[in-house]
This record gives C-alpha cells, sequence and structure tokens, in this order.
C-alpha cells in the first residue's frame, strides 16, 4: 500500500514538474525570436572573418602585421622522425611590430598556428632543418624569414592556417590564411 501511495505521488511531482516546464508562446513570440536569429547570423557573416593568402598582410591597427610569404612543399625529411607525413610543407613567414604590448615582445612561433589540410586533418609540425627562427620583436621592429615546418597528414594543394595572437590584457586577434602550396 506505501508503495502504491509512494509510485503515485512520485508520478504526480514529476507532472506537475513537466507540466510547470512547459512552453505558452504565442505566434509572435515566435515570430520575434526567428527574426533575432535572422539579424544574429547577419552580424556573424558580417563579423566572419577574411581569409587570406600568400604574400596578403593581416594588419592589427596599432599592434602587429603579420604575412605568410611562402609555403612550400619540400622533399626533405628528417631521418630521425618516426612519424611519415603525407607531405612537408615549409612556410615562411614575416611580422612587424607596430604596438603590440603583451606578457614580452611580438613573436609569432608555429604555437600560434593551427595548420589544416586539405583531408581537415589537424598537422603536426616536423622537425625539419630551417634557418630563421622567430624572434622576440620590440615596437618598431621586425622579424622576416621566419620558417616553421608542418607534416600534413593528407597530401594537399593547399592548407587553411589560423593565426592566433593575444596581448597582455588577454584579448586575443585571430585571422585564417588558405595558403596554395608550391
Amino acid at each position: 500500500m506505501k508503495k502504491k501511495l509512494l509510485a503515485s505521488l512520485l508520478i504526480l511531482a514529476m507532472c506537475l514538474g513537466l507540466s510547470a516546464c512547459g512552453s505558452s508562446s504565442s505566434g509572435s513570440e515566435d515570430a520575434k525570436s526567428d527574426k533575432k536569429e535572422e539579424d544574429s547570423s547577419k552580424d556573424k557573416e558580417k563579423d566572419k572573418p577574411e581569409e587570406y593568402g600568400v604574400g596578403d598582410t593581416w594588419t592589427v591597427d596599432g599592434k602587429f602585421s603579420f604575412t605568410f610569404t611562402s609555403a612550400a612543399l619540400t622533399d626533405d625529411r628528417n631521418q630521425f622522425e618516426e612519424s611519415t607525413p603525407a607531405q612537408v610543407v615549409l612556410l615562411t613567414y614575416d611580422y612587424e611590430n607596430t604596438g603590440f604590448e603583451g606578457f614580452m615582445d611580438l613573436y609569432f612561433s608555429d604555437n600560434d598556428f593551427t595548420v589544416i589540410d586539405e583531408g581537415g586533418e589537424v598537422a603536426s609540425t616536423y622537425p625539419l632543418s630551417i634557418t630563421n627562427y622567430p624572434q622576440e620583436t620590440p615596437v618598431g621592429a621586425k622579424c622576416t624569414g621566419v620558417q616553421a615546418a608542418y607534416g600534413l597528414k593528407t597530401e594537399s594543394s593547399s592548407i587553411t592556417i589560423t593565426v592566433t595572437q593575444t596581448d597582455s590584457k588577454l584579448k586575443e586577434e585571430k585571422a585564417t590564411f588558405k595558403l596554395a602550396l608550391q
């Protein structure tokens, strides 16, 4: 008897709880909601970041400029590396500090890049002999000819790179580059 009473009370409580969660919105409220979603998607399209290519300069006013000058495939391989990428790409880039103030001077390295091949796979850095490394760059200075190597998992004719830089106020700047491989 107690079990039946307890079960009945539990079912009654669940029904009341579910009915309290129900919605009784009118059609005009739904239309307003649809309008807000439409406006929001238009704003997102406006805010959608521009896509840059080889030789295009991404400029953040008063902070820095950044350019990929080359994205070249190479047959060079590291004999001690265990991974066997489908392709290895050597990226070359320049950056200039026009007023960036962070925890240190402006510094773009492979840690600031997310490289994605045409198969949608995120690429890993590849230990290749490079000649120019990134340097901390104070306001008014530039760093040119910096190199970074990546191993691609899928053979690709182009790659997509997201470049991110965060300043001392934790404001993140981000740009997308679509680079044809040479």
